[in-house]
């Protein structure tokens, strides 16, 4: 593990949600995070060399003991990467990991997807939950329901009302 990482093994437990976070904090954060979308992008897990020539095709130049050390800590530090031998005995004969598979761990896709999502330019969807949306629809209707003191004001929402908010949407 790399000592200028040691912070996140120790101010964050292992059981704490935020920990595969720490890795977007970290001050080699421009080496994790193109190791992380490799990972991310890939269906099988790859060895510290597979990582460095994607990346190296991406124009990322990384060297592979950089590389093998960011996957060292995105597996033992930040929990965002799960490594893993071929073998016991490639375990026990290479403790350095350099043929070690690593994957991206379902906490660390979703970091990375959400790190991804708001790194991107133009406009974010903002999602609405079912509850809330279904409060609109009961304002929309109350709206529509009560006595505005003229016709106008109600002739102008019967028209612009959008047929969606009768329809409650079935929950699963």
């Amino acid at each position: 593990m790399d000592g200028e990482e040691g912070w996140a093994a120790h101010a964050l437990p292992a059981g704490d949600p935020a920990r595969p976070f720490g890795y977007l904090l970290s001050s080699r954060r421009c080496e994790y995070v193109p190791i992380m979308e490799v990972l991310e992008r890939s269906v099988d897990p790859l060895t510290p060399r597979e990582v460095a020539c994607q990346l190296a095709a991406q124009g990322v130049d990384l060297p592979l003991s950089v590389v093998t050390l960011r996957l060292r800590a995105l597996d033992d530090t930040y929990l965002a990467a799960s490594g893993r031998p071929d073998s016991d005995i490639e375990h026990y004969q290479d403790l350095s990991g350099a043929r070690w598979r690593y994957s991206s761990t379902p906490r660390g896709r979703q970091v990375q997807r959400l790190y991804a999502q708001m790194a991107s330019e133009g406009t974010i969807q903002r999602e609405i939950a079912r509850d809330g949306l279904a409060r609109i629809c009961d304002a929309l209707d109350k709206i529509d329901n009560a006595s505005l003191g003229g016709e106008g004001g109600m002739a102008v929402l019967r028209h612009d009302r959008r047929p969606m908010c009768n329809q409650r949407p079935a929950v699963l």
